[in-house]
């Protein structure tokens, strides 16, 4: 049963079996990252340094180390987190936008509680408005890109802070998102905003390339396929999410919600959502693409046909005027979805709907959340300014006589992450 695959008795079998060489060790992991997955709960060991006056609009994991978080928020500002250190009182160097480095003052204990992550480096004024995307390039932790509702990309140093390049004016006077793939030899920037497009632009020509022209509207999300570095998807106000080739002129296809059987006035038109479309993601394998709209409902899709799956997942607000971001569990036997709903995060099972937990921890609408694929964690970002940490529960496997854990604390699990209630 794969739905208890990650339950402390299944993972105890799986140990046994190991030892005794009936399952390969690769049984045992994924057996181990279910758990972990299905386990998430508030961290009480990390929380990360609030250097924010307002809301937290992006994150991003460098994926060559799994080591730094990239944060972007809407006072401007671009904050690094090393997630490796661990430090009793804050030492975060702040790089302000004159460039001048100022250690905090370590004799004010106030400024940390023992736990928490202290922040690397922050630009204070790294754009002129809200920053609403962040992301390290694919390949190496030393640039990053940003991007925000000023239209402007920007390439960075990371050891230097500095901005290496610049694409100003490029999709408008607002971007909502821009996305580089991970996969890719072309190294091309997607970028989404507030003109009915999506421009391609170059990072080593410092140019744009070309334009992907279909939408009617604003293009309020871009992704790329894991699994095709020429396929990206798009996510516009005009109801629909489009599929491109970036070699070819015009959508490859459109995602219908109807699968081609439409009536009435839905006959002549192709929609993908009742309402915006504001979120799009490719599954870690490319093999099924994640909708979500204004609608307040999520749609799962199969990449190879387009086709609507009909997967049903209940209890979602999406009010998000601009992208509203989620993530997907990439390792686990069961994947995950994790949805923000006002101020907290929905888990359902990706493929069945089934609503598997809520997380529950902001006092402010989650804009954003983020799987960590090494760690089976995950970080939220929200209005309320601060960035949470998520782990896994340890504590069945951490006691000798895990046996005599209580009913109590089994049955109640949900509401150890219910602290701000």
């Amino acid at each position: 049963n794969l739905g208890h695959a990650g339950h402390p008795a299944m993972i105890s079998r799986f140990i046994v079996r190991r030892n005794f060489g009936h399952d390969r060790p690769a049984i045992l992991q994924s057996a181990e990252r279910t758990r972990r997955t299905f386990a998430l709960e508030l961290s009480h060991t990390k929380s990360l340094e609030v250097c924010n006056r307002a809301g937290i609009h992006a994150l991003d994991i460098d994926p060559a180390e799994g080591k730094y978080l990239l944060t972007g928020s809407q006072d401007r500002s671009v904050v690094i987190y090393d997630l490796q250190a661990r430090k009793e009182f804050d030492t975060a160097r702040r790089v302000a936008s004159g460039g001048s480095t100022a250690p905090a003052d370590p004799a004010n204990p106030s400024e940390s509680d023992g736990k928490h992550v202290p922040s690397l480096q922050q630009i204070h004024d790294a754009h002129k408005f809200s920053v609403e995307t962040v992301q390290w390039y694919p390949h190496d932790n030393g640039l990053f890109t940003t991007s925000g509702t000023d239209g402007v990309v920007k390439l960075w140093d990371a050891n230097t802070m500095t901005p290496a390049l610049e694409f100003e004016n490029f999709c408008g006077d607002v971007i909502y998102q821009h996305t580089m793939s991970p996969i890719a030899s072309h190294g091309l920037i997607a970028v989404g905003g507030r003109l009915r497009k999506v421009k391609l632009c170059d990072p080593t020509s410092g140019a744009s390339t070309h334009e992907l022209v279909g939408h009617s509207d604003a293009v309020l999300s871009v992704a790329w396929s894991p699994s095709d570095e020429y396929t990206l998807a798009s996510a516009s106000r005009d109801n629909t999410v489009m599929l491109w080739d970036v070699r070819t002129a015009g959508p490859r296809a459109v995602l219908d919600q109807h699968n081609g059987e439409r009536h009435g006035f839905s006959s002549t038109v192709t929609t993908t959502h009742t309402g915006e479309c504001n979120g799009v993601a490719f599954t870690p394998d490319g093999r099924h693409i994640v909708t979500t709209g204004a609608d307040s409902r999520v749609r799962l899709w199969q990449a190879s046909d387009c086709k609507n799956m009909f997967v049903n997942y209940t209890g979602i607000t999406n009010t998000n005027p601009r992208r509203a971001s989620f993530c997907i569990s990439p390792h686990s036997r069961v994947p995950l979805l994790f949805h923000p709903s006002k101020a907290e995060i929905n888990v359902y099972n990706l493929f069945t709907g089934a609503l598997v937990r809520r997380l529950r921890g902001h006092y402010g609408t989650v804009k954003t959340c983020l799987f960590h694929p090494d760690l089976e964690e995950v970080y939220s970002g929200s209005q309320d300014s601060e960035v949470l940490v998520w782990s896994p529960r340890f504590d069945w496997a951490e006691r000798p006589n895990s046996r005599r854990l209580s009913s109590s604390r089994t049955e109640d699990h949900e509401a150890l992450d219910e602290w701000s209630n």
